[in-house]
């Protein structure tokens, strides 16, 4: 059938299930050690009104807790290029108030859990506004769980540059596998635009 796939070639699950064997392993990161990833969202920005509305969830209703939001993944900074996430993210926020002041450093690029990173990055720095409402995001706010990641950073499960840029199909593929985008982003295509992205191409 055309279009269909070859059954010798690896699916997208399995792909996903290689490449996390990469992983330098679990640890603690501090918000302001993250960002978007360039691939994060294959490229599309951050919403700041997703994020926003999400820690009124977490804050005012669910809670937060470890089990359910952790580990999200980064990979580290590109050691050509450290400061390639910092200009990612500040390019969104020039677009889009509502996202947080990153710092100006290489930082480690977020591809999982992104929306949760930023919201509590935009806690932590206490002048957003929940949705439709006066009252500002503070980092008073919230259960223990919320301000232990305020203060000590959330878990992240942490790739090198150097096996990420390697493997960039791979990691597409697990990131696609973990947002359920393989229905709506064909395989053979996302690989060639995040290369375009990345200058790779």
């Amino acid at each position: 059938m055309s279009g269909s796939q070859d059954s010798t070639s690896p699916k997208l699950c399995e792909l996903s299930a290689q490449v996390l064997k990469l992983s330098k392993g679990k640890r603690r990161m501090m918000l302001d050690e993250l960002g978007p990833s360039l691939i994060n969202r294959f490229g599309d920005p951050t919403v700041g009104s997703h994020s926003l509305s999400l820690m009124d969830t977490i804050t005012n209703k669910v809670g937060f807790a470890e089990y359910k939001y952790a580990p999200g993944w980064c990979h580290e900074p590109n050691p050509d290029d450290p400061l390639a996430v910092y200009r990612h993210g500040t390019a969104m926020l020039a677009c889009d108030e509502n996202l947080p002041r990153l710092k100006k450093m290489p930082l480690h690029g977020i591809f999982r859990r992104t929306h949760l990173t930023t919201g509590l990055q935009m806690q932590l720095q206490g002048d957003k506004k929940f949705p439709g409402t006066e009252k500002l995001l503070t980092p008073n706010l919230g259960n223990q769980e919320q301000q232990d990641a305020l203060q000590f950073g959330v878990t992240m499960e942490v790739f090198s540059w150097k096996d990420f840029i390697e493997n960039i199909d791979a990691f597409t593929a697990l990131m696609a596998s973990d947002n359920h985008d393989s229905d709506i982003v064909m395989g053979e295509d996302f690989p060639t635009y995040v290369r375009l992205l990345l200058g790779l191409l």
